[in-house]
């Protein structure tokens, strides 16, 4: 009897010990996972946003050629009337 209750008790001591191991494990992992998830998720919407600002700076350029663009061709067509 006291063989079997030192191995009952110590394979619960075990038991135990395993199952907070696992939880920490777990949690461990979870916590880690989140932590990634969020660092890609503000990394995408970093990209996204230099993309963005990207983009808007490219229309923004259009924009300035072509005006640059449509005011020399009034200033050239200005000239050619006027001789």
């Amino acid at each position: 009897m006291a063989t079997t209750a030192f191995f009952a008790t110590g394979f619960l001591a075990a038991a135990a010990f395993f199952a907070t191991g696992f939880l920490a494990a777990a949690a461990f992992f979870a916590t880690g996972f989140l932590a990634a998830a969020a660092f890609f998720a503000t990394g995408f919407l970093a990209a996204a946003a230099f993309f963005g600002a990207a983009a808007f700076l490219a229309a923004a350029g259009f924009f300035a050629a072509a005006a640059f663009l449509a005011a020399g061709f009034f200033a050239v067509a200005i000239c050619f009337s006027f001789t």
